[in-house]
């Protein structure tokens, strides 16, 4: 079921649970990173719903707003990183037809309860497979961060693959870069982390072949303490962005046909625009408030 690769031996734990009194210290983890997010979300699942499901935050809100507004009429969507389905799976699942993924058994079974209108799947993200174009979305609040950071230019891959042309990313990334760090108490299980810097995330976006139409980074109040999120809008190309059109010509010194490319120009694709918000430089995002 889990994909990711090596034991780590050793990781960075780092107590954040108090900004005054952040601790390191260094553990020996015997087991595999995923294994550490499906077993504390399985463990703390009642009690991340009731922190996180019944408060929204406002950034969240705008961005879910902000989604909503870019999907044509009854899309379908995939959500990596589901949770138990309150706010966002909820939302989208209104008026649109929705497939949830979720390490978590836990999770998902609150996700059926909460949702009934829309799909889940347990499962690892980075392990999951879909056909090409299945997807008129693909939305991740929260949720990257959990997976260790080498497994994010893959995945980013697969989506570019299962999205439709002109298809939608939104997810919610880190900002600054974390190896892999587990926090020991995180809503009372351990708690798995990994990122990329935000230049990084945006880069490997575009490698994957979406076009990133907007890109802010923005701080939210979780228990007192400012945490940063980069928040990623990318695009499908309606198009390629160039293509190789190939036409039989004859090379006057040879005896048979010789093959020549012209390359077009690249589709018109939307450009950046400008941060919906500006806020000041704080810890980046290692907690998940999906």
């Amino acid at each position: 079921m889990f994909s990711s690769g090596a034991v780590l031996d050793e990781i960075v734990c780092l107590t954040l649970r108090h900004p005054a009194s952040i601790a390191e210290r260094r553990i020996n983890v015997t087991d595999d990173p995923k294994r550490i997010v499906q077993r504390g979300y399985d463990a703390i699942a009642e009690r991340y719903l009731a922190w996180s499901g019944d408060r929204p935050s406002p950034t969240r809100q705008r961005s879910l707003d902000l989604v909503l507004g870019e999907l044509p009429p009854a899309a379908e969507i995939l959500e990596l990183g589901c949770g138990a389905g309150v706010p966002m799976t909820a939302a989208l699942a209104e008026h649109h037809r929705v497939q949830g993924v979720d390490i978590s058994a836990r999770q998902i079974a609150l996700a059926v309860r909460n949702v009934p209108a829309a799909a889940f799947q347990q499962g690892d993200m980075a392990a999951i497979d879909f056909p090409e174009e299945s997807f008129d979305a693909v939305v991740a609040f929260y949720a990257l961060s959990h997976l260790p950071r080498e497994e994010h230019g893959p995945l980013l891959e697969r989506i570019a693959r299962w999205l439709r042309p002109r298809g939608l990313f939104f997810a919610t990334m880190g900002v600054r870069a974390d190896a892999g760090t587990v926090e020991s108490d995180w809503l009372g299980a351990p708690m798995y982390f990994s990122h990329h810097d935000a230049a990084t995330n945006r880069r490997l976006v575009e490698k994957a072949g979406l076009t990133v139409t907007r890109a802010d980074i923005e701080a939210e109040d979780e228990d007192g303490e400012l945490v940063e999120f980069l928040w990623l809008m990318a695009r499908k190309p309606a198009l390629e962005a160039s293509r190789r059109i190939e036409s039989d010509t004859r090379d006057p010194g040879a005896s048979g046909p010789t093959r020549s490319a012209a390359i077009l120009p690249s589709a018109h694709l939307p450009q950046p625009q400008a941060p919906w918000n500006s806020s000041p430089t704080r810890r980046s995002g290692s907690r998940s408030s999906r």
